[in-house]
Parts: C-alpha cells; structure tokens; sequence
C-alpha cells in the first residue's frame, strides 16, 4: 500500500511507535507531504514522492556536454578564480574533443584507468569528461595523500596513466613505465626521469582536431569513476560508480524544485576538491549539464572565498561545515559584499544547528541546504531551510529516485517513522560494489541492492530524513576520512607502545578530531607529542592524531575487536 506521508494518513497506514509515551505533533493539513511511505506487512519503506525520469544518455561525457555545449555555446562555463580566465561551453566541448584526441594519441583505449592527482584546475573536469568520452575511467586521488597512500591506490586500481601536477611529481618516483600527463607547465620534450611525460595541452595540440574520437559505445552500467574511500581496517576501497549512477544523481540534484536547485543563470564557487564525490559530481558535473556557471577555487582560504564572492558575484556556495563554522565566527566577513549569494549549501559531515542558525541570521537572504550522500552512493537527501519550511536538523528531502528502509540494527526488522534504526538505501545511484573486493561488497550491498549506511537515522512524520549517529567507525576530520584502523596499525608499530585504540572526539571547527587511548609498554615514559609527531611523519595532515590520552587497558570483546562505543562513553564522562 502506497502512502502519501500526510499525518492523518500516516497514522493510519503505520503501527504505532516503539515508544508508547512519544506524543507526535499533528501538523497543519497545508502541509505538504514529502515522500511516500510502503508498507506491506512488516515492511516499510519510504520513496521519494517524485521518480527519476529515464536516463537519456548511455555515457557521462555526452550527458554533460552534448545539451549544455549545443544550448549554451557563448555561455561562461568555467572561469579559473586565480587567473580569471573564462572558458565558454563551447571552448569546454572543443577542449575536452581534443584532449580525447590526445589521450587517444597517447593510447588511452576503453577501461582503462587514468589516475587524477590534481588541485581543482579548470583542466581537471576537461580530462574527466575527456577520459570518460572514450570509455575509459578516472580514479580522481587526494593531493593531500602521502606517496605510499598514491602508491597503493595506482597498484589497486590499475591504473594505466597518471595525469597530475608538477608539486606531485615526486609521488611517483618510484613507479616504472608508467606514463605521466603534467598540467601547468609547458615542455618542448618529455622528462627523462619519467618514461612519457607530456604536457596536458601539448597532447591535444599535438593529436589535432582532425582526429577527435567518435564518442564510443558505452553502457550506463560501465564504471566510469574509482573513488577512493577508507575502510574502518584502514585498508582503502576503490567505489567502483557507472556512468548511470552519476546521470542519476545529477538528475535528481536538478530536478529538485525550481530555485532551489542550480539555475542556468546561477554563478557557483567550486571549492570542494573535485577528488570528492561531493564536489565532483554535485558542484562540477551538476553545474555544467545545467548550463551555469562554475567558478574554480585551487586552493581554499577564507579571505579568498570571500573575494571571490565578491568578484565573481557568486549565487551558490557549496561549502562544507567547518568553512561555515569559521565564516559565522569571522570578522573579515563584514569586509565584503556578499548580497550576491542566494544558495549556501553543506554536506559530507553534519552540521550543528547554532551553526545553521547564525548562518541563517548571517545572510537572511539565502535559502540554506543541507545535503546527505556518501562516495558509495553520491546523493541521498537534500534539505531547504526557508521560512516556513524551517526544520532545523534535517538532511532533508529524499531526491527522485531513492528508497530507504531503516532498519532495526539487532533484529533486522523495518521501523516505523520516528524510530532510529540504520539507514538502507536502494536507488539507481548505488554503487556497483568495490573494486576486487567481493567480501566488502556483500557486507555493504545486499542480494536485493540496499545498501547499507552504517549511519543511524529515522524519517520524520513529515517525510523528513534525520541522521543521528554513525554505526561506523570513520572518522570524519573537516569532511576527510580517517580510518582509526589506519592510525593504531601505525602507532603499534612503536617499541615503547603496547596497546591503542583511535575514537572520534567532537570539534567544533573539524568535526571530528581523532583521540589515541594509548597503553605505554613498561618502564617506557612516551609523551603525547612524541605519539603525534611518530603518526604525523607518516600521514597526510588530515589523518594526524589530535590529542593522546594514556590509559592502563584498552577494552575488548571476546574475540578481541576493540569496544570504541565504551571508549568513547568513557571519554565523554571524564573529558
């Protein structure tokens, strides 16, 4: 039975809540209704209230190109924030033509993989969507990553090539005849240090526009993305994502209702690294099919932003939580004209709701966003703050397309609305599975496509999608993954320590901070600074431990996996 979620029908269409004592609050009849809710026995499930239109494309490239390129041709697409060079939609088709070319010069062929290591750089959607017009598959990597962590990432996903930036050079010493494609600087020859090292623009230039490939044959189901994402163990898992899982995410991001969603005459600030799935897929991919214009952000720093704000008359900011912590508390925001924007959106971590509420107080005149996805499955949910759909909390709406089921952590059963339970999401944006990686496939995604969050929530009586807390151990420092499995393998590696065990702390600014409970071997004395610079010298900055507290024992279960959720507890009673 198929339910519009309105109180009076959703009464009646559902058993009552766990917790006899909670008293619903019946909402006005001119409230409108926001998702669907299925019940047919004991299970219940909640839709979205609009469907996904059908896919028209088979490949990203031309879903993103073919429309926005042939309407839009005189139209700004990109402009570099630190150059103020504007590429137009036309230049962008022309461009990414011809670097297919290139990389089909180079002997770029269907599936293979091309390793992205790049700053957000106009070039960077260009070798995406030139990569993704043959066929082939990008696996976008974080700068911030140490040369180990690049190392393991090129092993594991294949990689045939490797497209970077000459300040990451030196991540790839180590490899063979691997071929390399530099941006940003021009060269007469390859280096000799590097078997094929070429020039980004001299490989389209030197391919020529006679030889741009026909777009070739690919299915929806492709892979056309790798994204890199920590496992609880510390291992990294390659999110093998299609062609139609980006189509559908982008799809329903645009067809959120008219306004607040990017509009063609919108101007947006690309300032999440587009090695996230957040910032390449939402804020890239979902700007440019809809035929507005993007403004590139390399590198993020406060006063920055806030010039390009006022520079480019910026419409929509995308953000993520620990920026908007620091704009609501900064004084430099009082320096600039910021009247342009309309859109603040956040995602990739929570965000406190005295937060929103200052940035709601802060620019009166935006609608506020907050947005629910993962790498595993881009876009979940997505909230609008404004005026009398005031919901403080909420991540939102569930975007066409998207079913969930909250389920019952222990007994596996499907809960009612109000109750918290695991969220399971089943919709066409749900990844294939990990790459090589069977076993943590089926523990994410089951026989019948859900896939299971890890995170805990409930859906309201309004239809309204509410996150609580995390049955994962990640831990997310200013929206980057830290695996705490990583952390302690690294610091058991330590003559003077036993025993660790790494908890999330919260943060106000980050987050999450990560917190070492570390045992001392006997007759040793480590200090704290000694534990973080030991793990600071072997990590990437985000993944670096904040704060280090000596404990006698670490809690265990019987089979000897570390009990965080007592840690923690323990944590929040002492600290």
């Amino acid at each position: 039975m198929a339910v519009t979620v309105e109180v009076e029908a959703l009464h009646a269409a559902v058993e009552p809540v766990v917790n006899e004592n909670l008293q619903v609050q019946t909402l006005s009849s001119e409230k409108k209704a926001w998702c669907i809710l299925d019940k047919d026995g004991d299970e219940i499930v909640y839709r979205s209230l609009k469907p996904l239109p059908p896919l028209a494309h088979s490949n990203l490239a031309s879903f993103i190109l073919q429309d926005a390129c042939i309407k839009y041709e005189t139209r700004t697409a990109m402009v570099n924030g630190a150059t103020g060079v504007e590429y137009t939609y036309g230049e962008l088709r022309e461009w990414v033509a011809s670097t297919a070319a290139g990389l089909t010069a180079l002997g770029v062929k269907q599936h293979d993989v091309v390793l992205v290591l790049s700053p957000n750089l106009p070039e960077f959607p260009v070798i995406y969507l030139a990569v993704l017009f043959l066929g082939a598959i990008v696996a976008p990597s974080n700068p911030l990553g140490t040369e180990s962590d690049i190392v393991k990432q090129v092993k594991q996903s294949n990689a045939r090539f490797v497209v970077t930036v000459p300040e990451q050079l030196s991540k790839f010493q180590t490899f063979g005849r691997i071929p390399i494609i530099l941006i940003g600087i021009t060269i007469d020859a390859p280096i000799t240090l590097f078997s094929e090292l070429k020039n980004l623009k001299l490989v389209a230039e030197d391919a020529g526009a006679e030889n741009i490939p026909a777009y070739p044959q690919t299915q929806a189901n492709d892979t056309c993305t790798l994204l890199f994402s920590s496992g609880t163990t510390g291992l990294s898992k390659a999110v093998q994502l299609t062609h139609a899982n980006f189509i559908s995410a982008i799809t329903a991001y645009n067809t959120l209702e008219p306004g607040q969603s990017t509009m063609e005459t919108d101007v947006c600030l690309a300032i999440i690294p587009m090695f996230h799935v957040y910032g390449l897929g939402i804020v890239m991919l979902a700007t440019l099919e809809r035929g507005a214009s993007v403004v590139i952000m390399p590198r993020y720093s406060l006063p920055q932003m806030l010039s390009y704000i006022e520079k480019y008359r910026i419409t929509v900011a995308t953000i993520v939580p620990p920026i908007i912590v620091s704009l609501v508390k900064s004084a430099e925001v009082a320096k600039y004209d910021l009247s342009s924007l309309r859109i603040i959106a956040t995602g990739a971590a929570s965000l406190r709701q005295d937060t929103m509420e200052a940035c709601a107080t802060m620019f009166p005149q935006c609608i506020l966003r907050q947005g629910y996805g993962m790498t595993e499955l881009p876009l979940i949910s997505f909230s609008v703050v404004e005026k009398e759909r005031l919901q403080w909390g909420s991540v939102g709406v569930l975007v066409p397309g998207i079913e969930v089921r909250v389920t019952d952590a222990e007994t596996g059963k499907a809960l009612p609305p109000l109750a918290t339970g695991e969220l399971w999401i089943r919709a066409p944006m749900v990844m294939t599975g990990y790459l090589n990686n069977p076993e943590a496939t089926a523990a994410t995604k089951d026989s019948q496509g859900w896939l299971h969050t890890g995170d805990l929530g409930y859906v309201d009586t309004d239809g309204l999608l509410f996150i609580v807390d995390r049955l994962k151990e990640i831990i997310k420092y200013k929206a980057n993954q830290v695996a705490p499995g990583e952390l302690e393998s690294i610091m058991l590696t330590h003559p003077s320590i036993l025993d660790v065990a790494v908890i999330p702390i919260p943060d106000e600014e980050a987050g999450e901070l990560p917190c070492a409970y570390v045992v001392r071997r006997e007759g040793t004395d480590i200090s704290e600074i000694h534990v973080m610079d030991f793990v600071g010298k072997q990590v990437a900055p985000y993944k670096k431990v904040r704060k280090v507290i000596f404990t006698e024992s670490i809690p265990k279960s019987n089979t000897g996996k570390i009990l965080r959720r007592i840690l923690i507890e323990r944590h929040n009673r002492t600290q």
